[in-house]
């Protein structure tokens, strides 16, 4: 879906320098991972509501699950850093079990048997992930080009720029350290 809008590569951005060694193309393959699966439950949320008597939406989810908990193992993969990579894996793991906290939250005994609050709400959270991932590709997409531009201007080659990258990766600094 994503690969549709920009087949380039773009990094990882969240401890990337101007010139940081981030593996070219992880993100793009993070966000077309994340969001494989995602458009598939909203059949499901229409199976759901069109035909409550058929349990047909509830075995649409699946491809949902496959690209959840690989979007939670190559996530921390793209993070330089012991102190971010434990951050970055705490808050997505907090930030997992709050939805499991709050989901069934939408689903009350009142609106049974349908559930169309639960369902709707479902639906727009969907949407909220699909957007965070377009407008993250989008961010990412601008900070490589930043990034490509400083290489540019400082004349440097790409096996130069890539060895200075690493350089900087094993030095574990962060963005404002470089600038």
């Amino acid at each position: 879906m994503l690969a549709e809008l920009e087949p380039a590569y773009i990094d990882h951005c969240n401890d990337a320098s101007d010139l940081g060694y981030i593996p070219r193309g992880s993100a793009t393959k993070e966000c077309q991972v994340g969001s494989s699966g995602k458009p598939i439950p909203s059949p499901r949320v229409m199976c759901e509501l069109l035909m409550s008597s058929e349990k047909i939406g509830f075995w649409i989810t699946g491809p949902y699950v496959i690209s959840q908990f690989l979007m939670m193992t190559t996530f921390s993969q793209n993070i330089a850093g012991r102190t971010k990579k434990s951050v970055a894996q705490a808050l997505t793991f907090v930030s997992y079990c709050l939805g499991f906290l709050v989901g069934p939250q939408f689903f009350w005994a009142s609106s049974a048997p349908d559930y169309k609050p639960g369902l709707y709400t479902t639906a727009v959270c969907f949407v909220l992930i699909e957007v965070i991932l377009i407008c993250w590709f989008f961010w990412a997409r601008s900070v490589n080009k930043a990034r490509d531009r400083v290489v540019r201007e400082k004349g440097m080659s790409e096996e130069a720029a890539e060895a200075e990258g690493r350089s900087m990766g094993e030095q574990d600094l962060t963005d404002r350290q470089v600038s």
